[in-house]
């Protein structure tokens, strides 16, 4: 039942079919198969042991989290009044698609995706790293608020926030990654750029803190500002 809160110590297997319930608690196994299963009303619920499977995960609502590192591999959504809270470090499984709508608070943990979508806001608290695996032809028209630091490791990725970004860190491009900015919001005048691979303007004029390594920069017909560059090198 979809208003039924769930707490599972033993197994809840889908067996293919998807499936809505209420809250999910417990320490048991959730094994996804191929289906989805969605957290409707979840309320300030805590879950400890492992989902797997290929399947899929959708917190709708309330606050939901995971305390441990879960191997299921399909996409992992988090709905507009949702917010995933995380317990450890990568609780999401390193090969799913993040789809952020909602609200995933890091709470000082570290995590790597496959790649980030929606609209929603990454909040970092105290200096982690969110780490974007495949970011290829990915877009995140959401926020990033707080202070920590954004990887992009293979791929294109583009930022298009609604309005400008503040998280303070570092914002990495690594060799075989590029970056676009979708607006004049995509990258944040507080945060250090590394780049190693391409930083793209995309015709879009943005300010960074600092920008440093030896990637490359396609300003197109657009200005980067660098608001605080500290002796900073970039070759």
């Amino acid at each position: 039942s979809h208003n039924s809160a769930h707490d599972v110590t033993g197994t809840l297997n889908l067996n293919g079919y998807s499936n809505q319930i209420g809250t999910l608690s417990g320490s048991g196994s959730v094994d996804l198969t191929t289906a989805t299963l969605t957290l409707v009303q979840n309320v300030g619920s805590t879950f400890s042991g492992n989902i797997s499977g290929s399947g899929n995960l959708v917190v709708n609502a309330g606050s939901f989290s995971l305390t441990n590192p879960q191997s299921y591999t399909g996409s992992t959504t988090i709905g507009s009044g949702a917010q995933l809270n995380l317990g450890t470090t990568d609780v999401i499984s390193n090969s799913s698609i993040l789809v952020l709508n909602g609200i995933l608070d890091l709470q000082g943990y570290n995590q790597t995706i496959a790649s980030l979508q929606g609209s929603g806001t990454l909040q970092f608290s105290s200096g982690e790293s969110v780490t974007i695996n495949d970011g290829d032809n990915n877009f995140y028209a959401g926020l990033i608020e707080g202070t920590g630091n954004l990887s992009i490791a293979t791929g294109n990725f583009t930022l298009s926030p609604p309005s400008l970004l503040s998280y303070t860190g570092t914002t990495t491009v690594d060799p075989s990654a590029v970056l676009w900015a979708g607006n004049v919001f995509a990258f944040s005048p507080n945060s250090s750029f590394v780049v190693d691979g391409t930083l793209s303007l995309n015709h879009f004029s943005n300010s960074v803190a600092t920008l440093s390594r030896s990637g490359s920069v396609d300003l197109t017909t657009a200005t980067l500002t660098l608001v605080q560059n500290v002796g900073s090198t970039f070759s």
